[in-house]
C-alpha cells in the first residue's frame, strides 16, 4: 500500500473504525521500545539499525522520492508537496542516474539517516498517551514532560510494531511552508537557501528540475 493510502486509511479509522482503546502493557512496552530504538539509531546516525524499526509505508515513501528523482517530469514533481520537492532536489544533487538506479528505496532511507537528513535531534523527544486501533496505534509527543498536539503513528507488521514516519508528512510540510512564508522568499530562493544550508555550495540550478534519467534517455 502506497504512503498516501496509508495516511487515508489511518484517518479513516477515526470515522469508520472501532473506538480507540488504551494499549495493554505489552503493546505499550513494545511501542515504547520501538520508538526508543529508532530514536537511538537516529541520534547515532545508524541507518541500517533505523531501517528495522520503520514501517513499510515509510520505505515506500522513499521509493516514491527515488522514482520522482529518476523519472518524474517537472509537472509531476510540481504536484507534490513542498517537502517532497525539497527531498527530490536533495536526492538529485546527491546521486547521478546510474548511482541512484542501483539503490533501493531502503538504501535511500538508510543513507538519509546516515547522512543526517532525518533529524538526529529526536533525542529531545519522548512519547506518551499510546492508543491502539487494532494493528495501528497513535501516540503524542512529549517534550520536557509536556505533551504536544501531534504525535507518531505505529503499525503492527508481521507481529512487530513499526513507526510510520509518513503520518507526520503533512505536519512537516506545513512547518516548511510556514518557514517559506516567514522568509518571504520565492520557492526557488528557498530551495537555493535550503540546498546551500545542507552543504551543497552550488545551490539551486534549473537542471535539478529535470529527472536524472532525462539525459540517459536522450
Amino acid at each position: 500500500m502506497g504512503y498516501q493510502h496509508q495516511i487515508i486509511a489511518f484517518f479513516g479509522l477515526f470515522v469508520f473504525g472501532a473506538p480507540p482503546s488504551l494499549a495493554d502493557e505489552s503493546d505499550t512496552a513494545a511501542i515504547e521500545n520501538v520508538f526508543e530504538s529508532y530514536r537511538s539509531a537516529l541520534v547515532s546516525r545508524d541507518g541500517a539499525a533505523a531501517r528495522d524499526f520503520v514501517s513499510a509505508s515509510t520505505i515506500d515513501y522513499y521509493g516514491f522520492l527515488r522514482e520522482i528523482a529518476l523519472n518524474g517530469e517537472p509537472s509531476e514533481s510540481s504536484q507534490s508537496t513542498l517537502i517532497d520537492r525539497m527531498s527530490v532536489y536533495r536526492i538529485r544533487v546527491e546521486w547521478d542516474a546510474a548511482e541512484l538506479s542501483n539503490l533501493s528505496a531502503a538504501d535511500v532511507f538508510v543513507y538519509a539517516v546516515d547522512d543526517g537528513w532525518v533529524g538526529s535531534n529526536l533525542g529531545a523527544l519522548d512519547i506518551g498517551g499510546i492508543r491502539v486501533f487494532g494493528d495501528s496505534a497513535t501516540s503524542v509527543v512529549v517534550v520536557n514532560g509536556q505533551p504536544r498536539q501531534w504525535g507518531f503513528t505505529f503499525h503492527r507488521e508481521n507481529g512487530e510494531w513499526r513507526i510510520d514516519l509518513t503520518s507526520l508528512l503533512n505536519i512537516f510540510n506545513a512547518v516548511m511552508v510556514g518557514q517559506l512564508d516567514q522568509a518571504e522568499m520565492t520557492e526557488t530562493e528557498f530551495t537555493d537557501y535550503f540546498l546551500r544550508s545542507v552543504g551543497y555550495a552550488a545551490g539551486f540550478d534549473d537542471a535539478i528540475r529535470v529527472p536524472l534519467d532525462h539525459d540517459v534517455a536522450n
